[in-house]
């Protein structure tokens, strides 16, 4: 056998090289910067904060809900700006201040997104980037 501090190197590198075989990033693309939430799209949207707000007679929001079958946190306002429904624990939008619909709104960030999104908008909405 070898000397008690040859042991300890060759440990210390076999270590180092496990670590660095686990940190390495795999091949097939850049490492993901975002981490889903477990569920289905409707139930991450709505752990993500997200609302979305619609306008009665909207096409846009009816292909909205679409590829959103059963997402429960919606705002609904008729063409005269009178509130029809809210399914929010936030207080609505008021209808004078939005400008188009669909009409996103995340109560957790502010951020706002207008208009259709599509499905890949949604799952990237779905998401959370990791804090540094």
């Amino acid at each position: 056998m070898g000397s008690p501090a040859a042991l300890a190197a060759a440990l210390v590198a076999v270590l180092a090289v496990i670590l660095v075989a686990i940190a390495w990033p795999r091949r097939g693309g850049p490492a993901q910067t975002r981490e889903p939430f477990q569920g289905d799209l409707t139930t991450r949207l709505a752990a993500r904060g997200w609302t979305v707000y619609l306008l009665d007679g909207c096409r846009f929001c009816h292909n909205q809900m679409r590829l959103v079958p059963g997402f429960g946190r919606t705002v609904t306002y008729d063409g005269n700006c009178a509130l029809r429904s809210a399914y929010t624990q936030a207080p609505p939008i008021p209808c004078k201040s939005i400008n188009a619909y669909p009409f996103w709104h995340n109560v957790q960030t502010g951020e706002t997104r207008v208009g259709l999104q599509g499905r890949p908008d949604l799952e990237q909405m779905a998401f959370l980037i990791n804090p540094i």
